[in-house]
């Protein structure tokens, strides 16, 4: 069961003065989640950054260290 909850949060934008970047959270292991849009086919993984900083932080979507796959605006834009 995936529980919904819209969070609006204010982003800076270099062309414009404010604008609001609007995400739903998702209670759901973003991990988890990841792979069943993969099992699925419906997403798709983007070519491996090979310049990311290795750390602890891991993302699943992007297949690289830096950030964890909670974190990634990437994902959370398609999902």
């Amino acid at each position: 069961m995936i529980a919904i909850v819209t969070i609006v949060k204010e982003t800076p934008c270099p062309t414009k003065h404010k604008t609001s970047q609007v995400y739903t959270k998702i209670i759901e292991d973003h991990d988890e989640l990841l792979q069943s849009l993969l099992q699925k086919g419906l997403i798709q993984l983007p070519p491996m950054n090979k310049k990311a900083t290795k750390t602890i932080k891991f993302c699943g979507y992007h297949r690289v260290h830096g950030h964890k796959t909670y974190e990634c605006k990437k994902f959370k834009d398609i999902i």
